[in-house]
């Protein structure tokens, strides 16, 4: 448990209650599904842009997470030096020229119903993005700090909703949870791993979901976690996860195994 930082009333009650109903007002549609039972809004996508745009809350939320105090915030609890770091925007830089506009709606569309003319234009534009972003932050131009981007999600899990025990993904450096809401149901839990050998894995802590609190760790290979299924719960699990995440090859952290981050959600 010592691994994981946990830091109570992070953001008030009243706060999360505002954010959860300003974000109330946006469609299913909007939101993307991933691990079946998860809605997933990211801070990079244009309905998010929409969001902070009409929401109050929501823009003083992102401004506190992309300031430098927050970054200055996590590295003091974690023991890391800031210096490391250089803060860029690339993935949830703002919606301003058209054809960018254009670019992350029909991301946010399901495949059945885009052109392939679109399509071929889509994937072309998106794979120059990712060897742009390879070169603008490769090593040779940053060769003494690494290049992140914190780049974070809105989720909303319901019952049925879990997580397998893992660590993070390889461009994750330092990772945090806050959430928005108590669950009423069983599970829902965030559950904290240790590896014994290679084939057993022990429970040692659970983390239980209330509004405010936050989650912080660094990523590696001990901070080993999952969220425990969610049942016969009247209310959604609201939450925010989110990570500097490294936005080339970059990182002070090795791993034994690969494990690729699915950057493609920001973009």
């Amino acid at each position: 448990m010592s691994n994981f930082i946990v830091i109570e009333n992070y953001l008030t009650e009243s706060q999360c209650e505002d954010l959860i109903k300003e974000a109330g007002e946006l469609d299913k549609e909007k939101f993307v599904i991933i691990q079946k039972k998860r809605l997933f809004l990211s801070n990079s996508s244009f309905f998010f842009f929409e969001l902070i745009k009409q929401s109050k809350s929501w823009q003083k939320l992102n401004n506190l997470l992309n300031s430098d105090d927050f970054l200055n915030f996590c590295c003091k609890k974690l023991g890391l030096n800031t210096e490391l770091f250089s803060r860029k925007v690339f993935f949830s830089k703002k919606v301003e020229k058209k054809y960018y506009k254009e670019f992350k709606l029909l991301g946010s569309k399901q495949l059945q119903s885009i052109k392939i003319s679109s399509l071929t234009k889509y994937v072309a534009l998106k794979f120059l993005r990712t060897l742009y972003r390879k070169f603008i932050y490769s090593n040779f131009f940053f060769w003494k700090k690494i290049p992140v981007e914190l780049l974070y999600d809105y989720s909303k899990a319901s019952n049925g909703y879990s997580n397998i025990i893992h660590r993070d993904t390889d461009n994750r450096i330092i990772v945090f949870l806050i959430y928005l809401n108590t669950t009423d149901g069983l599970g829902g839990e965030l559950g904290i791993y240790r590896k014994i050998n290679n084939t057993k894995i022990d429970l040692v802590d659970k983390i239980k979901p209330t509004p405010g609190k936050l989650v912080l760790f660094l990523n590696n290979e001990e901070t080993l976690h999952g969220a425990l299924e969610l049942k016969n719960s009247s209310k959604e699990r609201c939450f925010i996860y989110g990570s500097f995440t490294s936005l080339s090859k970059n990182n002070f952290i090795k791993f034994s195994d690969k494990q690729t981050t699915e950057l493609q959600l920001y973009d």
